[in-house]
């Protein structure tokens, strides 16, 4: 926990320090569990609310850094699934991410025109980057385990990958949509590894609403859209 709260720190003070290109932003959506309780690759049968927070700092006008705070639930559940139901395995976590990256906008321009004033945009955006997610799993005590699934360390790594659009309501106020998918490159997200007879890295999926606050001075172009 310590650790997570010093890379945060890390990440959001050289933001503030240039505060005209930054922007703060909360994030309300849902979260969905793939993995060896999963019978498909994509499914809304297992979708839980999710909520977060968001810090972007503009490097260019269609470059910035991004870092993100995410908590929510995952769950997966075998009765969802004919062909798994007899199986009777189920799990749900409470969990947090953390994470750090790029975000790309292809299309984005600059904010203001030659006469200062400002222009709406609609832009599609993509980002990558790295982070950490915290799930602590809890299992039905009728369900038998390896001991290498019980010892199996709650910190996973994370590679979010999203796509998504954004749109201006003002000059300071943003809305955006995305979706990201978060690979794990564990097979123990959900507690389940060899006692599910399935060798594969769990991942899950975020998708849902950003509002955007733009920090510093208006009616200027910023590095950013």
């Amino acid at each position: 926990m310590r650790l997570i709260k010093l890379t945060l720190l890390a990440i959001m003070c050289p933001m503030f320090l240039f505060a005209q290109n930054t922007q703060v932003g909360i994030f309300a959506g849902l979260s969905n569990y793939q993995g060896d309780l999963v019978e498909s690759s994509f499914t809304l049968k297992e979708s839980s609310v999710t909520f977060g927070a968001l810090l972007k700092h503009d490097l260019s006008t269609k470059l910035a850094i991004r870092a993100g705070l995410n908590f929510g639930k995952l769950k997966g559940d075998d009765a969802n699934f004919s062909e798994r139901e007899n199986r009777g395995y189920r799990f749900e976590t409470n969990f947090f991410d953390l994470s750090a990256g790029l975000e790309y906008t292809p299309l984005a321009k600059e904010r203001y025109d030659a006469g200062g004033t400002f222009q709406k945009t609609i832009s599609p955006f993509a980002y990558i980057g790295v982070g950490i997610v915290n799930a602590d799993v809890s299992v039905d005590d009728n369900i038998v385990r390896t001991q290498d699934e019980l010892d199996a360390s709650s910190l996973h790594f994370a590679l979010p990958i999203g796509l998504g659009i954004k749109a201006d309501l003002t000059e300071r106020i943003a809305l955006a949509a995305d979706l990201s998918f978060r690979a794990t490159f564990s097979d123990y997200l959900d507690g389940f590894s060899e006692s599910a007879g399935i060798d594969k890295s769990d991942w899950y999926w975020l998708g849902g609403l950003t509002l955007t606050y733009r920090l510093g001075e208006s009616n200027e172009n910023s590095v950013g859209n």
